[in-house]
């Protein structure tokens, strides 16, 4: 039976599958980029100290944006905030591909990554208010285990592909 203003289940399992995806892939892109260090330095010849900058800029815009981000998801929907993210993200990750690595461009990189981080800390609040908003609150903790188990898992794969 659907209640009034009640997703269905196949948008419900739109959403917990959209929601633990993007929560896989942030986890994995953290790892990743953690594990593989050592070899992007090496590969674009940073220096440890600019490595480091580049990883405390994209830390620190992941770290500021979650209550910016539940607060626009509180007020536009976690599902149009998930996607403005997600968009945002994958833009900045194709512009960081683009960019040379030189001194002139590192500044520029360094930016980009905040910009990459700002994204992805839009992501869990987001990805969270998507669940809650489209799933019903007797089946909600079922539903955000799967977004966890997610998450997880994609630290794991992040491990295992770095």
């Amino acid at each position: 039976m659907l209640i009034e203003n009640q997703p269905d289940e196949h948008s419900q399992g739109k959403a917990i599958t959209c929601a633990s995806l993007c929560m896989f892939f942030a986890t994995a892109d953290r790892t990743i980029f953690a594990v593989s260090g050592k070899a992007m330095s090496l590969d674009l010849n940073l220096t440890v100290e600019q490595l480091g900058i580049l990883h405390s800029a994209f830390l620190l815009g992941s770290a500021v944006m979650p209550i910016v981000g539940g607060s626009v998801a509180d007020r536009f929907g976690g599902p149009r905030v998930l996607t403005a993210a997600l968009a945002s993200w994958s833009f900045a990750t194709l512009l960081v591909a683009l960019i040379p690595i030189s001194c002139a461009q590192f500044w520029l990189l360094c930016l980009l990554r905040f910009w990459f981080g700002c994204s992805e800390g839009i992501c869990p609040p987001a990805a969270l208010s998507t669940v809650s908003s489209s799933v019903p609150a007797t089946q909600r903790g079922q539903a955000l285990a799967k977004v966890f188990l997610c998450l997880n898992s994609g630290r794991e794969t992040g491990l295992l592909m770095g």
